[in-house]
């Protein structure tokens, strides 16, 4: 599993969060009222998450700085999550041409795709009309050759993890 995205756009959050849930008779959220501490990734980031009680998946983060070397990741993986900050308006056209160039790669013809909006929530974030005016995802994802998911989520609150588990579950059945 393959977790990419622009620098700074909240990829190592995804990860810490991720790590705090927890299963037991129901999916508990462990979220932490103190945001975790990041750090930028410089080369990779490996983590191991808990998606059941009993199966667990390694996410490999390759850092925003990265990307000229991504497409050597592709081929080994069936799953790649693609990460947007939508609050960081000076990224937003480097965000989609890295999401254009991903998908046009043909190592990802039949690849699962996750594309994960951060900070919809924050005050001077990107309306859903600017979203979709800049990178038609609606457009994208009519004429794609993979199958792409898209949600909207919060690391800072946690808002919109479960769905994310929830695609990693359905993602990598046992």
């Amino acid at each position: 599993m393959l977790l990419l995205g622009n620098q700074n756009s909240g990829k190592s959050l995804l990860l810490k969060r991720l790590q705090d849930v927890t299963f037991g008779k129901e999916v508990l959220l462990n979220i932490r009222k103190e945001i975790p501490s990041t750090i930028p990734t410089v080369g990779t980031n490996l983590a191991t998450i808990n998606i059941s009680k009993r199966k667990s998946i390694t996410i490999r983060e390759l850092g925003g700085t990265m990307s000229p070397i991504w497409p050597s990741y592709y081929k080994s993986e069936k799953n790649i999550m693609f990460m947007i900050d939508t609050n960081d308006r000076t990224q937003t056209s480097s965000a989609a041409c890295l999401l254009l160039s991903m998908l046009a790669d043909d190592e990802m013809e039949s690849k699962n795709i996750l594309i994960l909006l951060n900070k919809k929530d924050v005050n001077n974030a990107m309306t859903q009309r600017e979203i979709d005016a800049i990178f038609r995802l609606s457009d994208i994802i009519s004429n794609a050759k993979q199958k792409i998911t898209v949600y909207d989520c919060n690391l800072v609150t946690g808002d919109g993890i479960m769905n994310i588990v929830s695609w990693l579950s359905q993602s990598n059945p046992d």
